[in-house]
Parts: C-alpha cells; sequence; structure tokens
C-alpha cells in the first residue's frame, strides 16, 4: 500500500517536469521461484484509475496473462509539447541515411512468437490525450502456437466516431501469413489539431482496409499484399500543415506544388476526400487514387506503385474552382507526375517537362497531357468524391467478401 504525496517529486527520473499529483498505488503480490502473481492492483494518480492482473510463469515456453481496466485515464499532462514532438521527428527525418529502399527487407520474427504464450485484456472507458478524448477502448489479443492474434480491437470518440479491427499474423511455409481488417467512422484520423476548436472543425473521415499478404521478410509481405485501402473525408476545416504532418520533405514539395494557396493561407477548407487504393499481389493502383475537393481547388490522382520494386507513377491534375474571381495562371499548375521509387521519387511539375530531383531542375522530352488520362466523369461530377466511391466500392466489398466470407475467419 503506497501513497505518493506528488508524482512530479519523480521528475528528475523522467527527464522532465511532471505534475504535481497524488497517488496511491495497492496491490499483492505473491509467488515462487517460476510464476509470479500480481492481483488485487488498484492505483489513482491524480484524475486517472487503472486496476487489475498479472500473471507470469516461466518455464521452456513463459507464459504471461494481463488484464486491465480502468474508468480514467488522462496523460494531458504527461505527453510532451506538440512542438517538441514535430522537432523530434524532423531531427530524426533529417538525420536518416537516404536508402535505396523504403520497406525494409527485415525478416518477421515468427520463431520467436513460438517461445512464448500471452494474452491480453484491457478496458478503458475514457483515454483523454490532451484535447481529445478516446472512450470505450478495448483490445483483445493473444499469443499462441506461434500466431499473434488481435481478435478485437475497438474504440470511440466524442463526436460518435468508431474505429474497429481485427489482425492476424500466423505460421506458413512462406514464413509468415498477414490478414488485417479495420473499419471506421466518424474519426479525424489523428489530424494534429492545437485547440478544441480546431479539433471540432476537423472533417471526420471513415476507413475501411483489408490486406492479406504473405512472406518471410516485411519487404517479402509487402510485395505480395491484396486487398484494398478505403478513406473516405467529409467537410470541415484543416490546417494547412496537416498533411505535411504526416510527409517528409519531397511530399511536402508535391502538395505545396499542386496546391500553392497552403503556403499563405493557415486553414484549407476542405468539402471531401476520397482515398481508394486496391492492391493486387503487391501492385497497388486507383484509377482516381485520390480525389480532394476544397473551396479552391479540386485535386485528382491516379497511381500505380509496385511494392515489389517499389516503382511508382502517379499523375495528379489540379482543377481550380469556378467563381473565384482571381487569374490562376501563374498560381496552378494543373498537371504535375511523380515517378523513380518510394525511396527516390522525382516530381515533374509542368507541361514543358521540368523535372525536380534533388533540387535540381533537369530538362526532359517533356510530358504529355495527362488531363486525358482522367475521365470526364470525374472532372465534371459535382460531387467527384462520392462518384469516384461510389464506383470502386462494389470491387472493394468484393475483395471483403472474398477474405471474410461470411464474416467467418479469413481464407
Amino acid at each position: 500500500d503506497w501513497n505518493i504525496s506528488s508524482v512530479r517529486n519523480f521528475s528528475v527520473l523522467a527527464g522532465r517536469e511532471l505534475p504535481d499529483d497524488m497517488a496511491h498505488l495497492k496491490f499483492r503480490l505473491t509467488g515462487t521461484r517460476d510464476s509470479i502473481t500480481l492481483d488485487e492492483f488498484e492505483s489513482i494518480i491524480g484524475e486517472s484509475d487503472i486496476n487489475g492482473e498479472f500473471f507470469m510463469q516461466s518455464g521452456e515456453v513463459p507464459e504471461f496473462r494481463v488484464g486491465l481496466t480502468s474508468d480514467r485515464i488522462d496523460l494531458s499532462a504527461y505527453l510532451p509539447e506538440p512542438t517538441e514532438e514535430l522537432q523530434q521527428e524532423s531531427e530524426s527525418a533529417t538525420a536518416a541515411p537516404k536508402k535505396d529502399r523504403l520497406i525494409p527487407d527485415t525478416v518477421i520474427p515468427m520463431d520467436e512468437l513460438k517461445k512464448i504464450l500471452a494474452s491480453a485484456d484491457i478496458r478503458i472507458a475514457e483515454l483523454k490525450l490532451g484535447p481529445r478524448l478516446l472512450k470505450d477502448i478495448v483490445l483483445l489479443g493473444a499469443i499462441d502456437n506461434g500466431a499473434l492474434i488481435v481478435e478485437e480491437f475497438h474504440l470511440a470518440n466524442t463526436r460518435g466516431g468508431v474505429l474497429a479491427g481485427e489482425f492476424e499474423i500466423q505460421p506458413a511455409e512462406t514464413g509468415a501469413e498477414l490478414l488485417l481488417a479495420v473499419q471506421a467512422s466518424g474519426l479525424t484520423l489523428g489530424l494534429p489539431a492545437k485547440t478544441e476548436e480546431e479539433l471540432l472543425a476537423l472533417p471526420p473521415f471513415e476507413l475501411d482496409v483489408v490486406l492479406h499478404g504473405s512472406g518471410a521478410t516485411v519487404r517479402e509481405l509487402a510485395g505480395s499484399l491484396g486487398g484494398y485501402v478505403r478513406v473516405v473525408g467529409g467537410e470541415g476545416k484543416l490546417r494547412a500543415s496537416a498533411l505535411r504532418f504526416f510527409t517528409g520533405d519531397f511530399l511536402s514539395e508535391v502538395l505545396s506544388t499542386v496546391n500553392p494557396f497552403s503556403k499563405t493561407d493557415p486553414y484549407t477548407n476542405m468539402q471531401c476526400i476520397a482515398i481508394l487504393l486496391r492492391s493486387d499481389d503487391g501492385v497497388v493502383t486507383g484509377k482516381p487514387a485520390v480525389v480532394t475537393q476544397s473551396d479552391r481547388l479540386r485535386i485528382f490522382a491516379n497511381a500505380k506503385i509496385d511494392l515489389k520494386t517499389e516503382k511508382l507513377s502517379v499523375d495528379i491534375n489540379t482543377v481550380p474552382q469556378k467563381g473565384l474571381g482571381l487569374s490562376f495562371t501563374d498560381l496552378v499548375n494543373p498537371f504535375t507526375k511523380l515517378g523513380g521509387t518510394l525511396a527516390r521519387p522525382t516530381l515533374t511539375i509542368d507541361p514543358e517537362g521540368a523535372l525536380i530531383e534533388g533540387g535540381v531542375a533537369v530538362a526532359t522530352a517533356g510530358l504529355s497531357i495527362l488531363a486525358k488520362r482522367f475521365k470526364d466523369r470525374f472532372l465534371s461530377a459535382k460531387d467527384a468524391c462520392g462518384k469516384a466511391t461510389s464506383e470502386a466500392d462494389p470491387d472493394f466489398q468484393a475483395l471483403k467478401d472474398y477474405y471474410y466470407p461470411d464474416d467467418a475467419v479469413a481464407r
């Protein structure tokens, strides 16, 4: 039974100033040389509580069991400042050496999974992370007979959004076989927001992902992937830098090229966004792959990415919205093409063929009129996102029915 007058007294161990929260921990620890049981665990730290039990048993195949419940966990005061996170990510990206391949050739450690038995049952009613409040968090999973299975993952937010899914990676002749299914609605997908007002203004997203693959390494598994990724977003207001939060310098350059307003306007008023990708034996395609509509621009992209070779070909067409009373001749370049590989992409930014590679402009033989590759039904549709989504959905549903027939265990 342990009372702590202030968590701040442990700041020296954390390497940063901790909040002035009282804490109370109570538990019973029993066991032998071969096993340990921690039960009757109850803890209160500030306004947070955690209760549960833990069991560990040694042997040829060690066994672990964890069960945790909580009515509320508030980590807001323990999180680093957003600027601190961004700076650390930026410094890490700058320090990373340039690679020939982006997808690592790392061996999937299936043999290690055979050396352990484990199960987890974690349930949290509320988890507060700064301005974000997540609810009804559930994680049920196990490691058994060399397989890692997350049979249920679920969380919700205060805006009615829900994220749920399941995941498994099983031993196979090829090394490992992966199956992932995730569905979500009404989520903001982790887009950055500094205030409660910005958080409420973010566009809500739907997410539907089904992926299957196999291989001995991460690269082999990626090169075998089948399935789809479907992301559809509604109306909302984004910081112009929000998408750059997830990208490196090169993709930031692409975003600035297709949307020059992001350099001057702090926010983008989104009307819709759709990301529609299908993967067949590691070849990812989308026609269109991306459609976005804002109050100023509509952006369309066709894509083909071979995850075996990492070669990519992405055609982007930018269409200014009518009625703005501005001349976009010197602002918006309607045609952009991405080529090269995931690790070493190249960007063509105008029909005259100015190629940007490593910050150096290189003359090319010219660029075909990419607009011809986008069918008129997308360019002229009032709801381009909805039209593209409705055409892709039957194909995606067929893939889901194949991997999850009648919601049963995957083939």
